[in-house]
């Protein structure tokens, strides 16, 4: 005969009916009904049937505890819930059947009115008064509210909403005026206020900056007119929500026949490469002491910087090129590169 091996099976433990009580209790009962099913557990396991001391482990009263003892049935986990706190005994109302009648009447013959403006017609067409409060109970038990004698649709509001083009919805194509970001840069001067349009050609990163005395859609439409005037043709322009990207800026761009894109509020994520070429202007020139409230000296002086930025500052985002590598612009003829720190 043969000898095999034998391998003992393991006996699974019996489950005390405390422990039945919790797992039934998990998908059963509410959080606060568990926690007063956990006081009975640790009551008689634990503690050994010592209400004193289950009191103190939990921090609750003697009579809390026995209260929800005595209630507790095996049987039913659900008798640890709190039960109803509605009264046995409500408040009648205090207006009558005939009042009720005549409130309907009246508010089908003045459905726009108030409360308070039904309690006057009330007393106008019937020879006694009713309490305010009984107006207002009767209307709400009846749900007579009033009906507004102007009524918005917000779903009609909502369709003579412009609905702004976002980025996402363009299809970007590696060409020259494309896609041309905007904005613009406060400067405040002793009471002055300075703004500068910045413009950047999303492929090229080639950059552009012009200085106007107020933030106004006039001006913003001079900008991207002379934005025609270097790239040529502009396709599309990525704004923010300003108000100089409104009215003529944006009869401007309709006449140019340039589409807009506008950016999420407070997202300066969305229009990334400007927000870096308006910090370069800050860093790279305007914190070296080149600012100047006069408008047109700004705008004289910014011109050699500009052209070093594009025609002679290495970019790490075109691999250390530089900008009029990639761009195409309309006029053969450009500006002689003069360094940015030397103004004449």
């Amino acid at each position: 005969m043969k000898n095999w091996q034998y391998f003992p099976v393991k006996r699974r433990q019996i489950q005390t009916k405390y422990e039945i009580w919790r797992q039934t209790a998990k998908g059963l009962i509410s959080p606060k009904a568990r926690q007063r099913l956990e006081w009975l557990v640790l009551y008689q396991t634990k503690f050994n049937r010592n209400a004193a001391l289950t009191c103190r482990y939990f921090g609750i009263a003697r009579k809390t505890f026995y209260a929800w003892f005595k209630r507790f049935d095996e049987t039913n986990l659900r008798s640890l819930e709190d039960e109803s706190h509605t009264p046995l005994t409500k408040r009648l109302p205090d207006y009558t059947h005939l009042e009720e009648l005549r409130v309907i009447e009246l508010r089908k013959n003045y459905p726009t009115a108030g409360r308070d403006k039904l309690v006057v017609l009330y007393a106008d067409d019937y020879p006694d008064t009713i309490k305010p409060w009984s107006m207002r109970r009767i209307i709400h038990d009846r749900h007579l509210y009033a009906k507004r004698a102007v009524k918005t649709n917000r779903e009609k509001a909502q369709k003579k909403v412009v609905q702004k083009k976002r980025l996402t919805e363009l299809a970007l194509k590696p060409k020259t005026g494309f896609l041309v970001e905007c904005d613009t840069i406060v400067f405040y001067d002793f009471g002055l206020k300075r703004y500068l349009l910045t413009a950047i050609d999303y492929y090229s990163r080639f950059g552009f900056a012009y200085m106007y005395k107020s933030k106004s859609s006039t001006h913003a439409a001079d900008f991207l007119k002379r934005l025609f005037l270097l790239f040529g043709l502009v396709n599309n322009v990525h704004v923010d929500n300003g108000s100089e990207f409104k009215r003529d800026f944006v009869l401007a761009a309709q006449t140019l026949g340039v589409d807009l894109y506008h950016a999420r509020p407070h997202r300066a994520k969305d229009k990334a490469r400007i927000e870096r070429f308006n910090g370069t202007i800050q860093q790279e020139y305007i914190d070296l002491g080149h600012y100047t409230a006069d408008v047109e000296q700004f705008n004289h002086n910014l011109v050699d910087w500009l052209v070093y930025y594009n025609f002679k500052r290495p970019h790490h985002s075109l691999g250390l090129k530089r900008p009029i590598e990639f761009a195409t612009l309309a006029t053969a003829e450009v500006l002689p590169i003069l360094s940015p720190m030397t103004l004449t």
